[in-house]
């Protein structure tokens, strides 16, 4: 009966604080279905913050009032057609719900099928059981024909009386010539003011990673940072879902939770997990949490924060020590290179792979880094201690 559930973008029992995001996607729903224009949405954050579970929320939220849906996680760098074939297609399907839009569906079917005919790279295939549609989504510039793409589904979805919403997580990965045209046909469907509508989330980097893609991405989104819970929401994440089983915490114990987990919502979970094993009876008490801090800190050294560390490089884990060892917080990137005993151009490659491919790191200003994990610094300091490596 333990109601907590820690895991990759796992629906927490409780989504606290997250109230003003739902708020935003609705009204981004309700504008396009009435035929006005609404800015698309871009959520950012750390690691573990929650940014997958809203936008799984959201794409729930989009099919039970009937909008199509095509849903994608970028795993890394690689070309973004396939990928906006295979979304395509997803929405076009979702869309098969709708009374009296066959016909229409088949000719959106037939353009994504010559979009995804064309230009594709060596070794990727993708097909559509439909036959394409000549000179429509097949001219070779991706921003043109996902223009012609997203213009059969606005307008079948509107026979439809819905949209459709294209959600994309970890959208950082995109290459940038790539968002560059994803971004251009986007802009052009908000002209036209079709229900048509792109989520993207992805690490604190996106929002410069979209701004460096199109000059006017920040009036084409409506950017929200997704961080770490308040206190109030952070006790209702732990406390409602107990009490559903009419189990209760003491204060203190609370208290110690939010402490350690410095209200990060995946922290919490696994927090709450383990005092709710931990503990005998209700109500869950101080001692029960302190006794849990143990187990909780060995999961997500283990799970959460080893996985990310291991997949670095020997020259990349020296480089994240060496952040770690300047203490919590940004640090300067000649600082880090200094403690490396290494000038800031031999260390560049190291810090741009950290960014652009591992995503471990960020920039949050010029000449700074920080890590993308919560109390990734800690468990580095704990575990893997410069002399070590």
């Amino acid at each position: 009966m333990n109601p907590y559930a820690p895991g990759a973008g796992t629906p927490p029992p409780e989504l606290a604080g997250r109230d003003g995001e739902q708020t935003s996607f609705g009204v981004l729903l309700k504008r396009l279905a009435a035929g006005r224009p609404e800015q698309n949405l871009a959520l950012w954050g750390l690691r573990g913050v929650g940014k997958t579970v809203l936008l799984n929320r959201f794409a729930s939220e989009a099919e039970d009032a009937g909008w199509g849906t095509g849903y994608v996680e970028l795993r890394g760098r690689g070309p973004l057609r396939p990928v906006l074939a295979q979304i395509a297609a997803q929405a076009a399907h979702s869309l098969a719900r709708g009374e009296g839009v066959k016909k229409r569906l088949r000719r959106s079917l037939s353009v994504i099928s010559s979009f995804s005919l064309t230009a594709m790279p060596a070794g990727i295939t993708f097909k559509v059981e439909v036959d394409p549609t000549p000179g429509r989504g097949d001219s070779g510039q991706l921003d043109v024909d996902l223009q012609d793409v997203l213009v059969e589904l606005g307008e079948t979805a509107r026979a439809a009386g819905g949209g459709v919403v294209f959600f994309f997580d970890e959208m950082q990965f995109a290459e940038k010539d790539d968002l560059q045209a994803l971004l251009a046909a986007f802009h052009r469907i908000a002209q036209r003011q079709l229900p048509v509508a792109l989520v993207c989330a992805g690490l604190p980097q996106l929002p410069g990673r979209l701004a460096e893609a199109s000059s006017y991405a920040e009036r084409l989104f409506q950017y929200v940072e997704i961080g770490r819970l308040t206190d109030d929401s952070a006790k209702a994440a732990l406390t409602v879902p107990a009490s559903r089983e009419d189990v209760e915490y003491e204060p203190a114990a609370l208290d110690f939770i939010l402490a350690r987990a410095e209200r990060y919502p995946f922290f919490l979970q696994t927090y709450g997990r383990y005092a709710w094993l931990v503990a005998a009876r209700s109500p869950i008490t101080e001692g029960d949490a302190k006794a849990a801090d143990t187990i909780a800190q060995e999961q997500l050294d283990s799970g959460f924060h080893r996985a990310r560390f291991n997949r670095a490089t020997a020259a990349e884990r020296r480089y994240l020590t060496a952040i770690a060892e300047l203490g919590d917080g940004a640090q300067q990137t000649a600082e880090v290179s200094a403690r490396l005993g290494a000038d800031q151009r031999r260390t560049a490659l190291v810090r741009q792979n950290l960014i652009d491919v591992k995503g471990l790191i960020y920039s949050p200003q010029r000449g700074y880094v920080d890590f993308t994990a919560p109390l990734f610094g800690d468990y580095i300091r704990r575990q893997h201690p410069l002399e070590s490596l």
